[in-house]
């Protein structure tokens, strides 16, 4: 007599870490093969757009709008981050605060607390730098975020990460559903 293997809540996470690891894979092989990025991700909006660091290391999770996203360095807990519009109309600034103090704050708490502060950009399929896109725009195919390794590797919060895992450049890995 035959047995049959029924399928368990562990074989179902299993099974999405297989396929994500095969979309993964697949995703690399057709941009290694030239194929353009457009043609993979059809129309993402940036509100759910995933981004991986350009080493395999690191990501960007938008979380729902264009303004907020998670942060995720090596082996150290996501940690969110802010965007908001620059001092210019065409840039973005992106803050990412750590532990900062509840409620009214002064400017020297504020900035003890903010490990990362700066303009950010975003490339189109083009090439061509902008603002990060609205939320619901087609999402940027590549974020830049200038000088980030130098300076969240002196910060305590990554102390074990290494300026060499940390990437400045994050490349549009997926979109959520």
């Amino acid at each position: 007599m035959a047995m049959h293997a029924y399928p368990s809540a562990r074989d179902g996470a299993v099974t999405r870490r297989v396929i994500r690891r095969t979309s993964a894979m697949l995703l690399a092989g057709l941009l290694a093969a030239g194929v353009p990025l457009s043609a993979v991700s059809a129309a993402c909006p940036q509100a759910l757009a995933v981004y991986e660091g350009e080493s395999g290391t690191g990501g960007l999770t938008f979380i729902g709008s264009s303004h907020e996203l998670d942060l995720q360095i090596g082996q150290s807990a996501p940690v969110r981050a802010y965007l908001t519009p620059g001092h210019r109309a065409d840039r973005t600034e992106m803050t990412v605060p750590i532990d900062c103090p509840e409620g009214d704050v002064t400017g020297e708490e504020l900035a003890a607390c903010l490990a990362y502060q700066s303009t950010i950009y975003a490339l189109n399929s083009a090439g061509e730098i902008s603002s990060v896109p609205d939320a619901q725009s087609d999402a940027a195919t590549t974020i830049l975020l200038p000088d980030l390794a130098n300076l969240l590797a002196g910060h305590p919060y990554f102390a074990a990460e290494s300026a060499s895992d940390i990437p400045d450049v994050f490349r549009l890995a997926g979109c959520q559903e």
